[in-house]
């Protein structure tokens, strides 16, 4: 009898150590799927925020700040004057010394002539650290070399007032800022002109 017993014992637990380990085995099935459940969170909002990023910054990286300025001299415009800075939330973009280096392309077209990359020069107006970067609060001066051989550059000076040119400003980093401006019925020295950054 004694015997029996302590089979009967032996069962238990035996039948408890087996249920100890389906408890424990189902504690480790919850465990790894709790882990993946959560990584997958994580890694979902990684890439919505990745995503936003990347979206945020493909956009405009630099954009018109002012007036676009032309200067005439006997009835010809000579020079094209615009005044860029960082768009909001855009990192800094490189814009060379001058159009030599190719980092910043300006286009130009009119009724009469098309060119693919126009001359021009810089000069950062106000406060700037001095390098070639265009950063955030500070803001630069481009000066664009009317075309030979443009309705600008006309010997004719009906040819010239009411004219209308576009710009394509191409910065190294960022999407294209088309400028559309037209010349006043009167030619000055210095004129404001009227224009769009819309394309």
């Amino acid at each position: 009898m004694k015997g029996i017993s302590s089979i009967f014992k032996k069962g238990e637990i035996a039948f408890t150590a087996l249920e100890s380990a389906i408890v424990m085995t189902a504690f480790l099935v919850i465990a790894v799927v709790f882990s993946y459940v959560i990584v997958g969170a994580e890694h979902s909002t990684f890439e919505t925020v990745t995503t936003n990023e990347v979206v945020e910054r493909s956009g405009p990286s630099i954009e018109l700040a002012g007036s676009v300025i032309a200067k005439a001299s006997d009835s010809k415009v000579n020079n094209i004057i615009l005044t860029l800075q960082l768009a909001k939330d855009q990192p800094p973009v490189n814009m060379g010394v001058d159009s030599s280096q190719g980092l910043m392309i300006i286009s130009y077209l009119d009724r009469v002539t098309y060119v693919a990359s126009t001359n021009w020069t810089k000069n950062f107006v106000g406060e700037n650290d001095g390098d070639e970067l265009l950063e955030q609060y500070e803001k630069v001066e481009i000066n664009i070399t009317a075309p030979a051989n443009s309705t600008l550059q006309s010997t004719e000076a009906g040819d010239v007032v009411n004219s209308e040119f576009r710009l394509e400003i191409k910065p190294e980093t960022g999407e294209v800022i088309p400028v559309s401006s037209t010349i006043p019925a009167q030619i000055d020295t210095v004129m404001s002109l009227k224009h769009t950054s819309m394309d």
